[in-house]
């Protein structure tokens, strides 16, 4: 799977800037025979698994099961949340921990030190929950602050008025803070940043760019902000699956 993974953030990378015809040919297409021989090792595995006793069948396996997933589709969607669930909360982890050691407080250093070694000396996932938790503070306000995913793709099921919006223009093209009625209409195909409410001002403060892990957002009793204000993790049927399983991780990294 880290071969699989590494030639498809290769390939990716080299399709950006080389003609269709030449990366279609030379560079996604054997990435996609890889990927296919990959399911196809997975759907093997699940097939045998699937022959085990129940009491030895995690949850997606029943679950497959239990909605008759075919074997193929089922092998298809395991490899993408492999991917998923690998490369992203690798990349948070690596940003939590510098995000920790460059903006972080002696005093938020120390407390991660004592809730790491408090884990390591009884590994469960209690240790890792809830809101006084530091190295949860942490990772969410790195999530918040770089959503790594770039985005979301909705399609408009209603007529929704945007009211005045700015539109950038070029500067000689007269007044660069040029603004007009905007309306997105049933339909249409509209792209949704991640990052823009996270570091909005009027949801998060005037310090809403800053690295700051005791936000009462993360500290308070009530629950998380709304998925529209920390949309890091998407919203609706859309939201991440493997939320809760990314920010174990991210926490037992850093």
């Amino acid at each position: 799977f880290m071969i699989l993974q590494d030639d498809i953030e290769e390939a990716t990378a080299a399709a950006a800037v080389l003609p269709k015809f030449i990366s279609s040919l030379l560079i996604l297409r054997p990435v996609e025979k890889s990927r296919i021989r990959f399911q196809k090792d997975i759907a093997q595995r699940i097939v045998d698994a699937w022959k085990k006793p129940e009491k030895q069948q995690g949850p997606w396996l029943k679950e497959f099961r239990s909605q008759g997933v075919s074997v193929d589709k089922a092998a298809e969607f395991v490899v993408g949340l492999l991917f998923a669930a690998h490369k992203n909360p690798a990349i948070g982890s690596a940003q939590s921990y510098l995000y920790l050691m460059l903006e972080g407080t002696d005093h938020e250093r120390l407390e991660v030190q004592k809730e790491s070694a408090a884990f390591l000396a009884k590994p469960t996932s209690k240790t890792l929950e809830g809101k006084c938790n530091h190295l949860r503070r942490c990772c969410l306000e790195t999530l918040r602050l770089t959503a790594h995913a770039l985005g979301a793709v909705r399609t408009a099921r209603e007529e929704i008025p945007l009211g005045k919006c700015p539109i950038a223009m070029a500067p000689n093209n007269g007044d660069v803070n040029s603004s007009r009625e905007v309306t997105i209409c049933p339909g249409e195909v509209i792209a949704v940043s991640h990052i823009a409410p996270n570091l909005n001002t009027s949801l998060w403060g005037e310090d809403a760019k800053k690295y700051h892990p005791n936000r009462k957002e993360w500290t308070n009793n009530d629950e998380y902000p709304s998925d529209y204000k920390f949309s890091t993790f998407s919203q609706g049927l859309h939201r991440c699956p493997g939320q809760k399983v990314a920010l174990y991780i991210m926490q037992i990294n850093l």
